[in-house]
């Protein structure tokens, strides 16, 4: 129904001040399936639990189990990290038998020849052997996330994916995907390749590209280019309407870096590589010139002309979601495994019993709990509902990779010594020198937390605001005001949400729980999602498009609904998992921090608000004066009673082992640390004895034999005690030792 004077009078009040909207940032907000899922929700102000809830724990298939049990611990077990790091390569056997077994066609469907994997077995696969080796990891990751494979499956034409799937699915054809450029890297729609229609000597419609790609992974051995490129069409010679006016076009096609025959591509140039962080797998760069390919080469065919940048960014909505977050898991829990397994003692006591240290631990398991709810929550969007999760994705990638680098760091001050000290005995070293890897790409983290998760995030998730902007753009006046009318009494109801939730603790708010202990974080989540979606409104109701370019606003808004999201991932997770008591501490440490996370950043934001006025109206209306400090930091009390559940075997340790690779080989240092751990810990008892008759530690770590041989021959303790203490003493000395050079560090000299 049309109301001409007050469509006009709406459209002129808001339509007109509405910023405009680019066709690459309209492909970007379409992407994916946000509009319908959780992270919406969140930005709703009132969010329905039952959408969360209905989606249960993800589980590996039969057949994903038997290639983890299988393949990837066999591929574990092959790989010596020491030498893979000295090396300038990844071995030829390695190589093979990732071919062998389809390491690289995971994603590929089963009637191609390939694994068929949900996103769930493919993220499992990447974390076990992110575990052993962040190269090799890196190398099965890439071609079954954002590549020619992903992109083939949804949108190559049958002819494509019949002659091409199978190849990639048995490492015949190895792919890589040329994107970034050196002008353009997180700003990948910035992009300087070119290709342009012409007609060859043969009458045959080609296309002509000149490019120069750098950062590609797996370039140098690749034998099959995925390249986005943008496309001119100057005398028309494309269908009319293929390409778009005032529009960069951005295509996606395949080139073959030597055909059937053996011939090479013309004007190719590859094999050149880029040494990131001396992390050992394959980067470098893709150059052409004049490099001539048909139409029939663009991804899809010649219909999908100048739809390449759609195509990329729904596809990098689902690999981003899976290939950092489950490398970062993997190291966080290898680091937490390592800082728990190592029993040392200092100034007499165990080390893991200094509150310092207890501080640190819990930290770890908490940002590592956290990065864990948050991956399999969002597989399970991904496998559950079809989801292909361009906001959730965003906040899975920046926040593991941001709390990895934190885990990591951490761990270094808890193991010291042995954490600086490189050789085959450093668990962890690799990790470290790869943590920058993570946060440069795939969207480096500072566009990602300012750009996707805040501005993006905002304008997409929102109930209104995409849809107000399209309105505009298309003058669809009753549209508009049909849309603003709805908004303006949704945005009225959540602020009197806030304002009610924040003066009663959101007691009348639904908590989806039988758990008495949790329902307080359901409530401060119902709370927090309308004072959310109050901030967004008014923010981009007074900015508009200038929130884009006020970065730390938008970033600290992006932050909160991280963090919500997180929060909320971590409760289902919990219940989802039977609430295990073992887990527990650890799950309250993570939505306790995830809230109080959220809180600072809404003060930093109305602390740093460019209107002091609207700022006041929103601390009235988010944080009333009785509910200002409504969720805090963990206390010290909750960092112990968590650090001191992770001192037990079971339970934690349990939760940190998982998608982990441990090692039969009794020589391996992992192996070594945890079957020391074990045994100090049997042996307990009896130095509880040894300290209730007071015999004396002689020095930090080490029962001199003598002690233990006057025990025994006073009665406290039998020989077969003392020796079981004996062997677990030289157990603690191997795994705390580090690695011995020569003066020129070429051979390793201990330990043994």
């Amino acid at each position: 129904m049309q109301i001409p004077l007050l469509d006009s009078l709406i459209y002129a009040a808001v339509g007109s001040k509405l910023p405009p909207i680019s066709s690459t940032e309209i492909e970007a907000l379409s992407s994916g399936t946000d509009a319908d899922g959780w992270y919406a929700e969140l930005m709703s102000g009132s969010p329905n639990w039952n959408k969360l809830f209905a989606l249960s724990k993800p589980e590996l298939t039969e057949d994903e189990q038997a290639f983890i049990d299988g393949p990837v611990e066999e591929l574990c077990e092959m790989i010596d990290k020491w030498e893979l790091a000295e090396e300038k390569e990844i071995p030829e056997e390695i190589m093979t038998f990732m071919k062998d077994n389809k390491f690289f066609g995971m994603v590929v469907p089963k009637e191609y020849d390939g694994l068929g994997f949900s996103a769930l077995g493919h993220s499992a696969a990447v974390m076990k052997l992110a575990s052993r080796s962040a190269a090799v990891a890196v190398t099965a990751m890439v071609p079954n996330s954002l590549g020619p494979a992903e992109l083939l499956a949804h949108y190559g034409t049958q002819e494509q994916r019949d002659y091409y799937l199978p190849k990639l699915a048995t490492g015949e054809l190895i792919p890589c995907f040329g994107l970034t450029e050196l002008m353009a890297g997180s700003d990948a729609a910035a992009i300087r390749a070119n290709g342009v229609v012409f007609k060859d000597d043969n009458d045959e419609v080609k296309i002509k590209l000149n490019f120069e790609k750098r950062y590609i992974t797996l370039a140098p051995i690749a034998d099959l280019v995925g390249l986005a490129f943008k496309l001119e069409d100057p005398e028309g010679l494309l269908p009319e309407g293929t390409l778009k006016e005032d529009d960069p076009n951005i295509t996606a096609a395949l080139l073959r870096v030597q055909d059937d025959d053996g011939n090479k591509l013309d004007g190719l140039n590859i094999g050149n590589r880029l040494d990131p962080s001396g992390i050992r797998f394959m980067n470098g760069t893709v150059v052409g010139e004049d490099v001539v390919i048909s139409p029939d080469d663009i991804i899809g065919g010649a219909p999908n002309a100048g739809k390449g940048w759609g195509m990329l960014m729904e596809s990098l909505g689902v690999g981003r979601s899976i290939s950092l977050p489950s490398i970062s898991e993997a190291a966080s829990k290898l680091s937490n495994l390592v800082t728990l397994s190592r029993p040392r003692r200092q100034f007499n006591l165990e080390v893991n019993k200094f509150e310092g240290i207890q501080n640190v631990q819990a930290r770890m398991l908490g940002k590592t709990y956290l990065m864990n709810a948050t991956r399999l929550g969002t597989m399970a969007m991904i496998d559950q509902n079809k989801e292909k999760p361009t906001i959730p994705s965003a906040v899975a990638k920046y926040t593991a990779t941001e709390d990895n680098r934190k885990v990591i760091n951490d761990a270094y001050d808890i193991l010291a010594g042995q954490a600086i000290i490189r050789g085959p005995s450093n668990i962890i070293e690799e990790a470290y020198r790869a943590i920058p890897i993570g946060i440069t790409v795939e969207g480096a983290n500072r566009v990602t937390s300012t750009i996707i998760m805040g501005g993006q995030a905002i304008v997409r998730t929102h109930p209104y605001f995409f849809n107000e902007l399209m309105a505009a753009r298309d003058k669809d006046k009753a549209k508009l005001r049909n849309l603003v009318m709805h908004h303006v009494a949704s945005s009225m109801m959540n602020m009197m949400r806030s304002v009610i939730h924040s003066y009663t603790g959101g007691f009348f708010s639904n908590a989806p729980t039988n758990d008495n202990k949790i329902k307080k974080y359901y409530k401060q989540i119902n709370r927090l999602s309308a004072v959310f979606n109050v901030i967004s409104d008014i923010s981009f109701g007074m900015m508009g498009g200038a929130l884009k370019r006020k970065e730390c606003i938008a970033e600290r808004i992006g932050a909160m609904g991280g963090n919500l999201y997180r929060a909320s991932l971590a409760l289902w997770a919990f219940e989802e998992s039977g609430s295990p008591e073992d887990h527990r501490p650890m799950m309250e440490w993570a939505v306790q921090h995830a809230l109080s996370d959220f809180e600072e950043n809404l003060e930093d934001l109305l602390k740093n608000y460019p209107n002091k006025f609207i700022s006041f109206g929103l601390r009235a209306l988010t944080k009333p004066f009785l509910y200002r400090t409504a969720n805090q930091k963990p206390s010290d009390k909750m960092d112990q009673a968590l650090a001191k559940k992770a001192g037990e075997l079971g339970g934690i340790r349990d939760f940190v082992k998982e998608d982990i690779f441990i090692s039969k080989n009794d020589n391996d240092p992992l192996t070594r640390m945890i079957k020391a751990d074990a045994e100090a810990t049997a042996c307990a008892p009896i130095h509880a004895k040894l300290k209730d008759a007071k015999y004396r530690v002689i020095d930090d770590n080490v029962l001199q034999d003598s002690v233990l041989q006057t025990a025994v021959d006073d009665g406290v303790i039998s020989s077969e005690e003392a020796d079981r203490v004996r062997q677990s003493e030289e157990l603690i000395l191997n795994a705390n030792k580090v690695d011995v050079f020569d003066r020129k560090l070429q051979t390793t000299l201990t330990p043994s």
